[in-house]
């Protein structure tokens, strides 16, 4: 079996945020989150509102596992 290299094997689902996938936002510019699954078929991105902070990427995560019958 195939493993990328970080130890996991290259079908495996994960997520990864990548460097500067997340910035916590300062007074001139709102927070934002990006993330990506190793598979390459989903990403999240959120920015922050007036209203509140960034959503959570976790519900979305899940779903895209349940989706691709991996959960």
């Amino acid at each position: 079996m195939a493993f990328d290299g970080f130890g996991a094997r290259i079908n495996d689902h994960y997520p990864i945020i990548p460097k500067g996938g997340y910035f916590p936002g300062t007074l001139e510019e709102p927070a934002e989150i990006t993330v990506y699954c190793s598979c390459g078929e989903w990403e999240f991105f959120s920015q922050a509102s007036a209203g509140g902070g960034v959503q959570e990427w976790g519900p979305d995560f899940e779903a895209h596992l349940i989706e691709e019958d991996y959960a």
